[in-house]
């Protein structure tokens, strides 16, 4: 009794093994130990285009390509000299062999079945052909990749670099495949670099190249560089690794440090260039000023003698002085704008365009001119710069009008998506062609004739500093007879 029941419960198993056999994913080929085959699944039959009858009874290697039949026996007997679990895709590149022929990758996992009847081996086969696809194109994808690409696996390990970081590091392929990620990395740093890796393979996520670190490569000689990375998981079959794509930021960090020296130097060269404007205007204010004098005195000493040519020249003498004192007033100007240290504070836009209007009170009044304005807002600025700025261009305004018009000045505001807010100053003046509009804050630039408009060129090359002093930017839009629009953006004060 105890005989038929061991009987029945091995028969019973046997059934259990080969339900479970035939609904496996994988082609399953058990052999024996002389490498015949005597299990095979469903899978198996559709994989190798065999029917079951054909392969029963055979020896294994007939599912081999004929050139490796010879080794894979060899390798067959070793493995039941030592069977043990060999999991899947373990770093072997396999094929098949179907009926007819052709070949096909594939992976295999091995497991040893040791029975009352003898040690047996069992074959889970995977056809490998969209896997290995897949690695074909991601190793061209990779090898395309502008940047020097390097994979490593959870513990450090390099699995995969492309051509770029074999250039870039020096080293052959074979000489960074399987050591360590830490030979690309300068010595002094290695030790923290093993601490950051494992860190990041605790809680992986994607890097963006340049994420506000100074980072150094090291080449195969030794010399070191600056690198920027950016880090990507890579989830696979295999597990996890790390794609990191390297880029060399050597000519950049050589750039960077050249426009670091030339902006210094430039901003010493702008101190220079302001100290010496404003020495040379103020000791010209003296001689100038002694022009002027001797030219009155010189004129009304001569008085009666003098002709109608002669007044006309000493006229001259006098305009050309007063010309040249102008543009000291305006070249001084410029200079204490430009070191004028800003108070920044609240202030009310409407209080700056009336203090504005006071200090061009006479001018306003001879002109017969109005300025207008719209609910204006509080914004945040130097109070005294800003009623300078406001000064110039209502007086711009005023100036720049055909005979006999009455100037009509309009300020407006709005707000701008970056919390500022934009101002306009319209007039209805004489207009400016589009061609020049670029030009019009270009220091000593003049659209015309000081015969036709007084002026120095300066006024609107104060106005552009003091924006800029500001944050902000300014620009005029216009039409020739059709007035014109100066606008510029200052900071909201919340």
């Amino acid at each position: 009794m105890t005989t038929a029941r061991a009987a029945l419960d091995e028969q019973l198993e046997l059934v259990w093994f080969r339900q479970i056999v035939e609904r496996g994913p994988d082609a399953i080929v058990v052999i024996d130990s002389d490498g015949r085959i005597i299990l095979v699944n469903r899978q198996t039959e559709h994989l190798f285009d065999y029917p079951r009858s054909e392969l029963l009874g055979e020896l294994v290697e007939i599912l081999v390509p004929e050139q490796f039949r010879k080794g894979h026996g060899i390798f067959r007997d070793a493995y039941f000299g030592e069977p043990k679990v060999r999991e899947m895709g373990a770093g072997l590149e396999l094929s098949g062999r179907r009926k007819d022929g052709t070949e096909f990758p594939i992976e295999i996992s091995l497991s040893p079945l040791d029975t009352e009847r003898g040690l047996f081996a069992a074959a889970a086969i995977r056809d490998a052909t969209q896997r290995r696809k897949a690695q074909r194109q991601f190793r061209n994808l990779l090898e395309a990749a502008p940047d020097a690409m390097v994979i490593i696996d959870s513990v450090g390990d390099i699995a995969l670099v492309n051509a770029q970081a074999v250039r870039m590091f020096g080293y052959q392929r074979e000489a960074m495949v399987g050591h360590k990620v830490e030979m690309l990395i300068p010595q002094r740093l290695r030790n923290a670099h093993a601490g950051h890796r494992d860190h990041y393979f605790t809680g992986p996520k994607v890097r963006e190249m340049g994420a506000g670190l100074e980072l150094s490569g090291r080449r195969k000689d030794g010399s070191e560089f600056p690198i920027e990375i950016s880090l990507s998981p890579l989830e696979t079959d295999d597990g996890m690794f790390a794609t990191a794509a390297v880029r060399d930021i050597t000519d950049r960090k050589l750039a960077e440090r050249t426009l670091t020296e030339y902006a210094r130097t430039l901003e010493a060269s702008n101190v220079q260039l302001e100290q010496f404007a404003y020495v040379a205007s103020h000791d010209l204010q003296a001689p100038l000023r002694n022009i002027v004098g001797f030219n009155e005195l010189l004129q009304r000493k001569l008085g009666p003698a003098l002709d109608g040519d002669d007044q006309e020249l000493f006229g001259i003498i006098d305009e050309c002085a007063r010309r040249m004192q102008a543009l000291i007033d305006g070249l001084l100007e410029l200079s204490r704008v430009n070191q004028t240290k800003l108070v920044h504070q609240p202030v009310e836009l409407q209080q700056i365009v009336d203090n504005a209007c006071l200090q061009l009170q006479s001018t306003l009044t001879e002109a017969g001119a109005t300025v207008t304005t719209a609910s204006l807002p509080k914004v945040t600025g130097d109070e005294s710069l800003l009623t300078q700025l406001l000064q110039n261009l209502i007086g711009n305004a005023i100036k720049f009008q055909p005979a006999g018009a009455k100037p009509c000045v309009h300020i407006s505001a709005s707000p701008t998506t970056a919390g500022r807010q934009q101002i306009q100053v319209k007039d209805n003046g004489i207009g400016i062609d589009a061609q020049q509009l670029d030009s019009v804050f270009t220091m000593f630039r003049r659209l015309h004739t000081s015969d036709d408009y007084a002026g120095t060129g300066i006024g609107l090359s104060i106005c552009q500093k003091i924006v800029e002093l500001h944050g902000g930017s300014i620009w005029a839009e216009s039409e020739p007879g059709a007035g014109t629009s100066f606008f510029f953006d200052l900071p909201t004060m919340f």
